[in-house]
């Protein structure tokens, strides 16, 4: 009620009433290149109790010092005769920070002015982010400052906020806790879909389309949060960052989360003897990323990445692979002799 002021609540002309009527004209145009903008427009709301015809104008557009950029507004009500000015400027500091200060008349003619310096918060681990504002009018006098922290475990926030002689301050933790397959783990707000990731070895980044976004914790094990639904989402892992004595069974697999679900992969190699197996169909060509593989029977799901490459545990000496493709099985053979390789391919094999 005090923002939109008392004189216009007790008169009953405030902009809360729903309009009956409205008819709006508006014209955008793009002056001499593609960097200048001007706008026009006539409104007309009808109201129970008020009536305005707004004619406005817009003029914006990018200069040349440091990729910044400044706008005008001007609006003159024709029913009430209240004009209001607003002038706008915003320049990046450099690729994450920015600089933004603004100037604008209000119904009145009161002056309000405001600078604020801004940084929004990245998705990794270790970013951060923060805002810090100055309002001043003649009545009063704002100032806010607020900064987040993105850790493996939650996204932490505090904010202070004065007013006058008020001062407010507060702060915030925001995270998530999922058990899934047997596995626990916690991290940040999910919004959408998620995955534990077990790499078996600590911090370690965990990517999510290729931008690291995590690092493994104590046990080896992250949580990824972000993950599109119904959508292709590659998880993978910085192997240069992984002890010697620790072999994964992939550095990347694609995954399909359902809306608000999770899924757990997989990357620790389980022990036993390992293969690096180089699967092709009859045609030659590599099996099909996503696609499931079975070893010898058993139900354990073995997952083939790019370019038909599929780590595969516990092998013996003679061995049958079946794969899925789309609703389609073949099967590989292959023989296995012990070497002193840590990982050891064999390949290209023939799924038929």
């Amino acid at each position: 009620m005090d923002y939109l002021g008392e004189s216009t609540i007790a008169s009953g002309a405030s902009l809360l009433e729903f309009p009956i009527a409205r008819e709006v004209l508006s014209l955008g145009v793009p002056l001499f290149n593609s960097e200048q903008d001007i706008g026009l427009s006539l409104v007309r709301s009808k109201r129970a109790s008020s009536e305005d015809v707004i004619l406005s104008a817009s003029y914006a557009r990018s200069l040349d010092f440091n990729d910044s950029s400044i706008s005008l507004f001007g609006s003159h009500n024709i029913k009430n005769d209240n004009t209001r000015l607003a002038i706008n400027f915003a320049m990046p500091l450099n690729k994450k920070n920015q600089l933004r200060t603004s100037a604008a008349t209000d119904a009145d003619g009161d002056l309000h002015t405001a600078l604020s310096l801004s940084r929004p918060l990245g998705d990794r681990v270790g970013d951060y982010g923060y805002q810090a504002q100055i309002d001043n009018n003649s009545k009063n006098r704002f100032a806010n400052v607020r900064g987040s922290y993105r850790t493996r475990f939650a996204k932490l926030s505090g904010e202070v906020f004065r007013s006058g002689s008020s001062t407010f301050a507060r702060a915030t933790a925001e995270g998530s806790v999922v058990l899934a397959g047997g596995k626990l783990a916690a991290g940040n707000i999910i919004n959408d879909s998620f995955a534990i990731v077990d790499v078996g070895a600590p911090n370690v980044d965990v990517n999510l389309q290729n931008r690291p976004v995590t690092k493994t914790g104590r046990f080896g094990r992250a949580l990824v949060t972000g993950l599109a639904s119904y959508r292709r989402n590659r998880v993978s892992v910085d192997t240069d960052q992984l002890p010697e004595d620790v072999v994964l069974n992939a550095s990347a697999m694609e995954v399909i989360p359902a809306r608000h679900s999770g899924t757990l992969v997989s990357f620790a190699s389980g022990g036993g003897d390992a293969a690096l197996l180089t699967l092709v169909d009859t045609s030659g060509a590599p099996i099909p990323a996503g696609s499931a593989a079975y070893l010898n029977g058993t139900k354990a799901e073995y997952y083939v990445g790019y370019d038909g490459l599929v780590w595969v545990e516990n092998v013996k000496s003679n061995n049958e692979v079946r794969v899925t493709t789309e609703g389609k099985d073949c099967v590989v053979t292959f023989a296995y002799r012990p070497t002193d390789e840590i990982q050891q391919s064999l390949g290209p094999l023939t799924c038929r």
